[in-house]
Parts: C-alpha cells; sequence; structure tokens
C-alpha cells in the first residue's frame, strides 16, 4: 500500500498570494487528486468553507469515512 500525502492550499483573497487562487469545486479536487476513492481528505478552514467543500466531495463520491474536518471561526 503506497502512502503519500499533499498539502494544497488556496487563497482566494489574499492579492499578494502567488501559489493557487481557486475556490475549492469539483475541477479543482480532481485537478490535484488522481485517486479519489482511495484518498482521505483533510481540510480547515471558516464553517462555511469547510461545509462547501464537504458537499463537493460527497458529490464527486468521496465517502464520509473519508473526509476529515475542522472548522473555526473569526481568524
Amino acid at each position: 500500500l503506497k502512502k503519500s500525502f499533499k498539502l494544497v492550499m488556496t487563497m482566494t483573497d489574499d492579492k499578494e498570494w502567488e501559489g493557487e487562487k481557486r475556490r475549492i469545486d469539483a475541477k479543482f479536487i480532481k485537478d490535484y487528486v488522481k485517486e479519489i476513492d482511495s484518498s482521505i481528505f483533510m481540510m480547515a478552514g471558516p464553517p462555511g468553507m469547510v461545509e462547501a467543500v464537504q458537499e463537493v466531495l460527497k458529490s464527486i463520491g468521496v465517502k464520509e469515512q473519508n473526509i476529515r474536518i475542522d472548522s473555526f471561526a473569526g481568524y
């Protein structure tokens, strides 16, 4: 069993950020994750963003047990 970790950060509202700037949608996930069925997805951020990404993951067939979340407000 091959194990790997890939961190993908995106900042949609930071003008100085030079990395990924797209919102996390189905295409975003498919661009970075080739083995969606066997991957574990971990996300952290404001509750609205975390809930939206959970829905995207479920819509592309990710099992709930493969989704790990941490949401926080007021940073």
